[in-house]
């Protein structure tokens, strides 16, 4: 068994760009994004005999994001069986990774899963053996990359969501099994990154031949990511200097001001514009309760 490794990130954070590094080293098997039932962002497959086993492989089969892995399901529930019952996560993963990868011979699988985001300590609490790469983005150049795909336009939810998640990696940061890079520093020499990756999960850099990931991403799926392909330009980073308006910008500042002091982020202006921020902060947070209650109150049923 190979050895296992993960991809934290939140959407819109580069992860398909490290990702595509990654697959070029020849010992490392990187998956797409998964969406396998874990005990921690989804509830468990109960897979303890041979009936309960084919209602596991009716489940993910028909799941969208599994189906897409291109499994043959036959080698799946032989994988399985070979196991034993019952069956845990960490064998199902396995068991899916060593069939996407099966015609290859990498030394370690990284798992590439964006709602890992949310349950960082669970996740590293589940697999105390395994290593990890946590990217993290500026959040104002997270919130901008959402915004212009049509995935948000409150900044707040956005800013709530890295809080979590930068806090949650951060509390980790100094642990042999945890691997923090910035987007920034990637893009600017992603040579030397990868091949810090590479010294990080113990295997050698060296590159694969014809080995695209652009390739294995989902045809419904490739227009998010078009950028992958040809030179990094490094002005993707504080695009959202010039498209996002300041009330977004203090927005979020304000909002993830101790993360971002953290990081190395610097913020706009000084005490004005931490006042700024708040007031902002007030005004989005607002907005957003009235359209969370708005939301509810379509969905709440009718005498």
């Amino acid at each position: 068994m190979p050895d296992l490794a993960f991809l934290l990130y939140l959407n819109r954070s580069g992860s398909t760009l490290v990702a595509s590094r990654l697959n070029e080293i020849s010992t490392i098997g990187m998956s797409i994004e998964g969406d396998i039932p874990d005990g921690i962002t989804l509830p468990l497959l109960d897979i303890h005999d041979d009936f309960s086993l084919e209602k596991a492989l009716d489940f993910l089969f028909g799941d969208t994001k599994f189906s897409l892995w291109g499994l043959d399901r036959a080698a799946i529930r032989a994988r399985l069986k070979s196991h034993g019952y019952p069956v845990p996560f960490r064998a199902l993963l396995a068991a899916s990774l060593a069939e996407y990868f099966r015609d290859r011979s990498p030394a370690v699988f990284v798992y590439k899963r964006g709602r890992y985001s949310g349950k960082v300590k669970e996740l590293v609490s589940a697999f105390p053996d395994a290593k990890f790469i946590a990217l993290i983005r500026d959040p104002r150049g997270i919130y901008k990359s959402q915004r212009s795909r049509g995935m948000a336009e409150n900044p707040v939810p956005m800013a709530l969501s890295y809080n979590q998640y930068a806090n949650a990696v951060l509390a980790f940061a100094g642990d042999p099994r945890m691997h923090i890079i910035r987007y920034i520093d990637f893009i600017r020499d992603p040579v030397t990154h990868t091949q810090r990756f590479c010294t990080f999960l113990g295997v050698p850099y060296e590159l694969a031949k014809d080995r695209a990931y652009g390739e294995q991403i989902p045809e419904t799926q490739r227009h998010l990511h078009d950028r992958l392909d040809g030179e990094i330009d490094v002005n993707i980073a504080t695009e959202w200097k010039s498209d996002l308006d300041l009330a977004r910008i203090l927005t979020i500042e304000f909002l993830c001001r101790r993360p971002m002091k953290r990081l190395g982020y610097s913020r706009t202006g000084g005490a004005m514009a931490n006042l700024a921020g708040f007031c902002w902060s007030v005004w989005f947070f607002a907005l957003w309760a009235l359209d969370v209650a708005r939301r509810r109150a379509r969905l709440a049923p009718t005498d």
